[in-house]
């Protein structure tokens, strides 16, 4: 099974076409140079990217993608959250990057552990472990500004946006609104401020990773108050 994180970036405005291939060169570089504490040894499976070339109009300013791969989620977590290589390109990726996009994906796999499936695996666990990941990006996006903000959309679309019937048991639709939650309290402040400058706002008709959920329509402040009468909806039932 291989567990697949694309990253694409958008670059600030006057950065030279200097500090962009820098930018490309240290990533793919990752492959050589992130190792794994426990082998020695590199352990990304490959890593591939480019710069957009899409006819579909639909890049929003984002010029370079990157498609990187591993054999285990335990390489692409460590990949993600701790090796400190990674880390260290992501802190000087900063200077150059005005706005980065991450999704991570298993091929075939088209839910997150909070939807029922027909699987054995054990989902109490899954979802105790995705509000365990989600606290700690809450905690990244505290100290890295819009950086992994998507994420916290996702989380309060699915727990306080949508229906609880969606979720596919009443055990899935509470882990939905305990991660909700999480984010609220980790983060409440950060969203807030993105909120009042706009930073997740899109029209109703865009088709936005950033859209309310089929309860609610509305954006910013309005989404706000939305969230709040859920979570008290939701506490008294």
């Amino acid at each position: 099974m291989t567990y697949t994180h694309i990253v694409s970036f958008k670059f600030k405005d006057g950065v030279t076409p200097d500090s962009v291939k820098e930018l490309v060169d240290k990533m793919l570089i990752l492959k050589e140079t992130c190792v794994h504490p426990k082998t020695g040894k590199p352990y990304i499976q490959s890593c591939t990217g480019g710069h957009d070339n899409s006819v579909q109009g639909l890049q929003k300013g984002f010029t370079h993608v990157f498609v990187v791969a591993f054999d285990t989620k335990e390489d692409r977590d460590y990949y993600a959250l701790e090796d400190p290589v990674h880390l260290e390109f992501v802190k000087w990726s900063d200077s150059v990057a005005a706005d980065v996009y991450a999704i991570d994906f298993v091929g075939g796999n088209c839910t997150g552990p909070t939807f029922e499936l027909d699987a054995e695996d054990d989902r109490e666990n899954a979802q105790a472990e995705w509000l365990n990941l989600n606290s700690f990006i809450a905690r990244l996006f505290n100290l890295k500004g819009k950086r992994f903000g998507n994420f916290a959309i996702w989380e309060l679309r699915n727990g306080l946006e949508e229906d609880a019937s969606d979720a596919g048991s009443a055990a899935a639709a509470d882990a939905r609104v305990r991660i909700a939650s999480k984010w609220i309290k980790r983060s409440g402040v950060r969203l807030w401020n993105e909120s009042i400058m706009g930073t997740f706002s899109i029209e109703p008709e865009d088709r936005s990773p950033y859209r309310g959920g089929s309860l609610f329509l509305g954006f910013n402040f309005e989404r706000w108050g939305f969230c709040k009468r859920r979570l008290v909806e939701l506490r008294s039932r």
